[in-house]
């Protein structure tokens, strides 16, 4: 069986609840346990470094859920702007192969970049420069690529930069959240496996009242 230390947090957090709960509410354990060491204030502080750890865990969950929503938006948004982008470039290359100095400028004649924050780089480059050029306007027009198009694909690449942003701040916010629930953890648990060390010699003729704390005798 693992160690208490070994299981997941959420039946951490539910073992030292059933301990302090059963042994407030249980005038025999209370008894026996005060004498050790166990009194109400102490298991009043036992108390309040659970409900901060499972405060700052609950939060982990806010935080995830939060990250994977601005992750699922900039990926929404990612993949219709590539798959626009891709029918952007098709279109531009035969339009401007005339004109390399040209293609050369709105980078048609590279292979699309991967990253995102690459990606972001490429393809502003491509519309902005496509749009400030009025040869390469005519040109992209030309072969049906109106300036409200390429305007709308542009000001599509602003609200990707904005939610790569938002999911990266998402993400530092994720993993503040974690930081704080590990850290709460190091108190209670180290109040847990002390309680429980004393609890166990206390009460080792008892083992129903040992087990009702959620804590096994040692055979």
């Amino acid at each position: 069986m693992p160690s208490y230390t070994d299981l997941p947090i959420e039946d951490r957090l539910t073992l030292a609840n059933q301990a302090i709960s059963n042994t407030e509410s249980d005038a025999e354990l209370a008894a026996l346990l005060a004498p050790a060491g166990y009194g109400p204030d102490q298991l009043a502080e036992g108390r309040v470094l659970l409900t901060t750890a499972a405060a700052a865990h609950g939060r982990t969950f806010t935080e995830e859920g939060e990250t994977e929503a601005a992750s699922n938006a900039l990926e929404t948004l990612w993949k219709a702007a590539r798959k626009d982008l891709r029918r952007h470039v098709a279109l531009a290359r035969p339009a401007l192969d005339e004109r390399p100095g040209l293609a050369r400028e709105l980078r048609v004649d590279e292979a699309r970049e991967r990253r995102q924050a690459a990606w972001l780089v490429q393809t502003r480059q491509f519309y902005a420069r496509a749009l400030a050029n009025d040869e390469a306007r005519a040109l992209l027009n030309g072969v049906g690529l109106e300036d409200d198009e390429l305007q709308a694909a542009l000001d599509r690449v602003d609200a990707i930069e904005t939610a790569l942003q938002k999911r990266n701040a998402e993400d530092a916010e994720d993993q503040d959240a974690t930081d704080a629930r590990d850290k709460a953890m190091v108190p209670l648990d180290k109040w847990v496996r002390r309680f429980r060390d004393v609890a166990r010699p206390t009460l080792e003729d008892r083992p129903q009242l040992l087990e009702k704390l959620g804590f096994l005798a040692r055979s």
